[in-house]
C-alpha cells in the first residue's frame, strides 16, 4: 500500500481548482517607533521547525477607528506582527512582510498604527494580520516592547496556534472507518474514525464479493466493488441475500462510500405486451432471456437479456435477478417467473437497444454479477474506506505510536468520533459540493479560508489544493474561518484563543 501522498504545487499563473475570492493585497505605510528600530536579529532556532512564520497584512478593524488611527487615501495600516523565531536580516524587515517575536518569551503582538502593542490569540491570526508568505523573522526584547504603550488584545478565537509547513502538507491518502465491538450495546452507534495519510491496513473486500451492513433505524445497503447498494426487502430475497452476515455500521462512515443504484423492484412499463419474436417462440415485455455464454472461459457464462417491445436490452446478472422478481412484471410470465432459456443463435439477428426505461435505469451504478459472500468477519469488526474501495480490519489502523485525537464537542451531528492528522501536518483541501478551501491541521480540525490573500499570508500561496468529497471533509469538525477582517477584530472580554 503507497503510503501519504504529498500534495502538488501550483506553477505560477496557474489556475486554483477550487473557488476564493479574489482581494486586492494591501499597500503598507511606513511606521516610525523606536520600537521597531531598536529590534535585534535572533539566532537560527530549532523552534522554526515546529512554528511557521508570520507575516505583515494591512487592514483596520472598521468598528475601531479610533484604536488604528486615521487611514490615508490609497494605504492601509501596517502590522508589525510579533510570533515566531526566525532570524532577520539588518533592518529589511522595516519594509514589511516580516514577523517580531518578544525575546525569551515567545509572546505574540501586533504593532498598530497608533503606536500600541497589541496581543494577538494566535500564530494564525497574526499571520492573517501580515502581507507576503511570511518568510521573514525578527524578535524584540521586552525592554524594547516595553517602550510601546499595551493595546487590547485582537485576534480569531479558537484558530490554530500551529500551522503545518507547506511542506509537511500531505494530500492523500484519507481513510474512513466505523468500528463495533462484540460487547456494545445492539442500540449503541459505531464509532467513526477518519485518518489523513495513513493507508488502511487491512483486507480489501475483493471484487465479485460482498458484505451487508445495517444503519441506526434498520437501513440495511450491500457493500460490493467499493460502492454502497441500499437494499430493499425484495431485492434481499431475489439476490438471496438472507444468509449473510450484517454488520452495524454508522451512517456517518457509509456517506463516505460511494453510492451506486438502490436495490429493489424493476417494473418495466408494457410488461406482459408482445415482444420480438425469438425462434421458435414469441417473446413478452419484461421477459428475461439467458443464453450461455460458450466463448466466455471463466466465471458465470450466462448472458442476460430483458425483452422490450422494440428488441432486446442486454442486462446483467444483479438486474435480471431483480427483473424476474419484481410482482409488477408478471405478466410476462406463465406463472414461472424465471430467465428463460435460449440459444444464443436465436438471439443473434434480434435487434439489441440501449437502456431506456421508466426512472433512467444507470446499470453501470449496478453489481454486473450478484456479490458473493465476503470472507467471514466476526462479530467485531471494522471496516474502512479508502480510494473508492473498502478493507475489512481489525481494528482503525492508526499508524505505531500515533493516536487519534477524540471529538469532545459535536455540534454538526455528521463529526467523526475521532481523528487523525499527522504531528506537525496537515492537508489543503476544497470540498467538491461548496468549492469551500479548507486547512486541516493536525488539531483534528478544518478552517475554511475564503481568499487567495488569507492563503498566501499562511504560507500556502503556491500550494495546489486537494479536491475532497463533501461526506469524507464533513468527518472532520470545522473551526473558525481564517479571515484577516476577522483577526484584526478585538477579543471581546474573557475571550481565549
Amino acid at each position: 500500500m503507497d503510503g501519504p501522498v504529498a500534495p502538488q504545487i501550483a506553477s505560477p499563473g496557474e489556475a486554483w481548482p477550487c473557488r476564493t475570492r479574489a482581494t486586492d493585497s494591501p499597500v503598507a505605510l511606513q511606521i516610525a517607533s523606536s520600537v521597531l528600530q531598536t529590534a535585534r536579529r535572533t539566532p537560527d532556532s530549532p523552534a522554526r521547525r515546529q512554528t511557521v512564520p508570520t507575516e505583515l497584512h494591512g487592514g483596520r478593524p472598521p468598528s475601531s477607528p479610533s484604536l488604528w488611527g486615521p487611514e490615508k487615501p490609497s494605504k492601509r495600516n501596517l502590522f508589525g506582527v510579533i510570533g515566531l523565531l526566525s532570524p532577520s536580516g539588518g533592518k529589511d524587515w522595516l519594509a514589511g512582510g516580516h514577523v517580531i517575536v518578544e525575546e525569551g518569551t515567545g509572546a505574540r503582538f501586533v504593532l498598530g498604527a497608533d503606536g500600541a502593542v497589541h496581543p494577538v490569540l494566535n500564530y494564525a491570526s497574526a499571520r492573517l494580520l501580515a502581507d507576503g508568505n511570511g518568510d521573514a523573522t525578527v524578535s524584540v526584547s521586552s525592554e524594547d516592547l516595553g517602550k510601546a504603550p499595551r493595546g487590547t488584545e485582537i485576534g480569531i478565537s479558537a484558530a490554530p496556534d500551529s500551522l503545518p509547513a507547506a511542506g509537511a502538507l500531505v494530500a492523500a491518502p484519507w481513510t474512513s472507518c466505523s468500528r463495533t465491538t462484540q460487547d456494545a450495546p445492539a442500540s449503541a452507534e459505531p464509532l467513526v474514525a477518519v485518518l489523513l495519510g495513513t493507508p488502511a491496513a487491512g483486507t480489501r473486500l475483493p471484487r465479485g464479493s460482498g458484505v451487508i451492513v445495517r444503519v441506526r433505524g434498520g437501513e440495511r445497503y450491500l457493500l460490493a466493488d467499493g460502492r454502497r447498494y441500499r437494499l430493499g426487502d425484495e431485492a434481499t430475497a431475489a439476490l438471496q441475500f438472507g444468509s449473510y452476515p450484517t454488520i452495524a455500521v454508522s451512517s456517518r462512515w457509509l456517506d463516505t462510500v460511494p453510492a451506486g443504484r438502490d436495490l429493489g423492484e424493476l417494473p418495466v412499463p408494457g410488461a406482459g405486451g408482445p415482444g420480438p419474436r425469438v425462434d421458435p417462440a414469441d417473446t413478452r415485455v419484461g421477459e428475461v432471456l439467458a443464453v450461455v455464454d460458450v466463448m466466455a472461459s471463466a466465471g458465470d457464462a450466462t448472458l442476460y437479456y430483458l425483452v422490450r417491445g422494440d428488441g432486446l436490452e442486454p442486462v446483467g446478472q444483479t438486474e435480471a435477478s431483480l427483473l424476474v422478481t419484481t410482482s409488477a412484471n408478471d405478466a410476462a410470465y406463465d406463472g414461472n417467473a424465471a430467465p428463460e432459456r435460449v440459444r444464443a443463435a436465436d438471439v443473434a439477428s434480434v435487434r439489441k437497444v440501449a437502456p431506456s426505461r421508466a426512472g433512467g435505469a444507470d446499470l453501470a451504478a449496478y453489481p454486473d454479477r450478484v456479490p458473493g459472500k465476503a470472507p467471514a468477519t466476526g462479530s467485531s469488526v471494522t471496516l474502512c474506506a479508502q480510494g473508492g474501495e473498502v478493507f475489512v480490519c481489525a481494528a482503525v489502523p492508526v499508524p505505531p505510536g500515533g493516536c487519534a485525537l477524540p471529538v469532545t464537542s459535536h455540534r454538526d451531528a455528521r463529526v467523526a468520533d475521532e481523528v487523525y492528522v499527522p504531528p506537525s501536518g496537515g492537508a489543503l483541501v476544497c470540498d467538491t459540493g461548496s468549492g469551500t478551501t479548507y486547512l486541516v491541521t493536525d488539531l483534528g480540525r478544518n478552517y475554511p479560508i475564503a481568499t487567495a490573500p488569507a492563503l498566501a499570508s499562511l504560507g500556502y500561496g503556491s500550494v495546489a489544493r486537494q479536491a475532497l468529497a463533501s461526506g469524507l471533509l464533513a468527518l472532520v469538525p470545522t473551526g473558525p474561518a481564517l479571515d484577516p477582517a476577522t483577526a484584526g477584530q478585538p477579543v471581546p472580554s474573557g475571550g481565549t484563543g
